[in-house]
């Protein structure tokens, strides 16, 4: 499957209002979908790794450049 395809069926389960999600996760999540199906090379763990630190001041120290095409996102090589 595509991302946009498992994206397409994930956005309404975490859309549930029945469904657990931690505080404040559920919009995350949502924005790593995203970020995921705008980048699809970039992976979804990657995805939630740019979702977690987009607009905020965190530098993400990664080797991975597929972060670069990423917006907002401050990433530096250790």
């Amino acid at each position: 499957m595509t991302a946009d395809e498992i994206a397409e069926r994930l956005r309404p389960i975490i859309g549930l209002a029945h469904l657990h999600v931690p505080r404040g996760r559920r919009r995350l999540y949502l924005r790593a979908l995203d970020l995921w199906t705008t980048y699809p090379k970039l992976g979804f763990v990657n995805a939630l790794t740019a979702a977690m630190v987009e607009g905020t001041d965190v530098k993400l120290a990664t080797f991975d450049s597929d972060f670069n095409a990423l917006q907002g996102i401050d990433r530096w090589s250790p």
